[in-house]
């Protein structure tokens, strides 16, 4: 996985980092791409990654772009992630990229990793529900009109589908535990690790379902203890 990369710009910050699948992996794939093609100045002419097969879940922007960077340092980001864009989605391309960036980013996942850094939300109870309740919504706009659209074209809009429904159970887990709700965080988790198991026989191709389970509902999940201060910002534990 992408967090494996010893590179220029994530010696520079480390915490601007997150592990790159799931929801929050397109936000990582612009400085995985920098990184890539400024491995020369750490004097690296290549690297290894954890070597992970199943890691391209809901796309593979992130593996496409490393590759092309390691290829050819003088395409740009933009370039590359256009490329990957149309060949996957053709003429909603732009549309697709647009709703990831967008649910990427009301993630945050320096958040969700356990660490609040300059230039992010100071986050508090009101706020997680704030902000994951709108990321619910975009899914569901973008479910209602692109992907109940074009989930039967091709198996990209199959891994969207199933995607947008984790990324719903995601959202609520994390509202129901910055609100004090533990019960709802045991039945959205358990809703979450059943609905990947549904769907196996769609995402095994790119997604290992129990790295999944384990890293969404266990590594991170257990880092956000927001119950032990008063004023429901978030005390976050490092493992």
């Amino acid at each position: 996985g992408s967090e494996d990369v010893i590179s220029y710009q994530w010696q520079q910050n480390r915490d601007d980092n997150f592990k790159g699948h799931f929801n929050f992996y397109y936000n990582v794939a612009k400085n995985l791409h920098s990184d890539m093609a400024s491995l020369e100045k750490i004097g690296l002419n290549g690297v290894l990654s954890c070597q992970l097969l199943r890691s391209s879940f809901p796309t593979g922007l992130l593996q496409y772009v490393q590759a092309s960077a390691l290829w050819n340092k003088t395409r740009t980001f933009e370039e590359i992630k256009d490329e990957y864009f149309i060949t996957a989605f053709d003429n909603q391309a732009k549309e697709v990229e647009k709703y990831l960036s967008t649910i990427s980013d009301l993630a945050c996942p320096p958040f969700v990793r356990g660490k609040i850094i300059p230039g992010y939300p100071d986050f508090s109870r009101e706020e997680v529900t704030t902000r994951y309740t709108k990321l619910k919504e975009v899914v569901k706009n973008f479910t209602a009109e692109f992907i109940e659209k074009y989930e039967s074209s091709s198996m990209e809009w199959q891994y969207l589908k199933v995607h947008a429904v984790l990324v719903t159970l995601f959202a609520n887990i994390y509202i129901a535990r910055y609100n004090g709700d533990e019960e709802k965080v045991t039945e959205f988790s358990n809703k979450f690790k059943e609905y990947v198991k549904e769907n196996e026989n769609i995402i095994d191709a790119v997604c290992d379902d129990m790295y999944l389970c384990d890293d969404v509902l266990g590594k991170f999940l257990d880092r956000h203890h927001p119950d032990i201060e008063d004023d429901g910002k978030p005390i976050f534990y490092e493992y």
